[in-house]
């Protein structure tokens, strides 16, 4: 599947790539939340952190993590 252009990706998109960007790590609650949503908002986050991960490979991949 082909990546969306880096300029047509979403107003959240780009600010978790920020904070992401910066060293943050928390939960998806976590990232909703910064990113101006609710905490049950979390399958947002899932799905703008699987395509910050796959623009960025170098990511390890548990910058973002559930909460158990």
């Amino acid at each position: 599947m082909a990546l969306r252009q880096h300029n047509a990706l979403s107003r959240e998109y780009h600010a978790a790539e920020q904070l992401l960007d910066s060293g943050w790590t928390g939960t998806f609650g976590d990232l909703a939340v910064k990113l101006g949503r609710t905490s049950r908002s979390s399958l947002l986050a899932v799905r703008i952190y699987r395509s910050y991960h796959r623009r960025h490979p170098n990511d390890n991949g548990i910058k973002v993590y559930s909460a158990q």
